[in-house]
């Protein structure tokens, strides 16, 4: 099954927005889901009032 890691053609802001929402629906039993290197990677690409 193909999915979005494989593709080629995402930029890097979507591939760290895809990355993003993976880690906030995917449970965790520690209970958080985004951690802080994942979130400043976000950060680098996208504003406040788009994080």
């Amino acid at each position: 099954m193909a999915t979005w890691h494989d593709a080629t053609y995402f930029t890097d802001a979507e591939r760290v927005a895809l990355e993003l929402v993976e880690a906030v629906l995917t449970p965790n039993p520690s209970g958080k889901r985004v951690p802080d290197e994942l979130h400043a990677k976000a950060s680098a690409h996208y504003d406040d009032t788009a994080m």
